[in-house]
């Protein structure tokens, strides 16, 4: 990237080849202070940690945004994140299984329980993780601690 025209903008990215969050990281090597970052057509939104302010946006918004910031005087601010604590979670997450299920002739719905589990941020072992010592994972294993009632145990 070219430090003439990044340094302290917002840089507008697409998804895809290189990793994210090294997409943010050319950002900052640029003098860039922030990213909007847009999904590919079938990309799921991810949370990463990134190495400046990035959202990370559908590739209809994306687009617009991209019109946007092709015209003269576009301005843009990327507010601080607002944790919000009394809404359900919007969506259960693409990797998720989903019913009804087949083995029973469709007349199974599942699954019987689903928990959150993308983009949870877990301890982990700063080997293999940037050494880091807490990183973003999603799976059944991120998912199972949050409905594992230890009175079983």
């Amino acid at each position: 990237m070219d430090p003439a025209k990044v340094a302290g903008k917002i840089v507008v990215c697409q998804r895809g080849v290189t990793a994210r969050v090294n997409k943010s990281l050319a950002v900052q090597q640029a003098g860039g202070v922030g990213m909007v970052l847009f999904n590919n057509p079938d990309s799921s939104l991810n949370a990463d940690f990134h190495f400046v302010p990035t959202v990370h946006v559908s590739l209809a918004d994306g687009m617009a945004i991209k019109a946007y910031a092709a015209t003269a005087g576009a301005t843009a601010t990327i507010n601080q994140a607002t944790i919000i604590y009394n809404v359900a979670a919007p969506f259960t997450a693409s990797f998720s299984s989903r019913g009804p299920l087949r083995a029973g002739n469709g007349d199974l719905l599942k699954p019987d329980l689903i928990a959150p589990g993308q983009d949870i941020l877990a301890g982990v072992a700063p080997p293999g993780n940037s050494g880091r010592l807490f990183d973003l994972y999603s799976g059944t294993s991120m998912s199972s601690p949050h409905v594992a009632d230890s009175r079983h145990f």
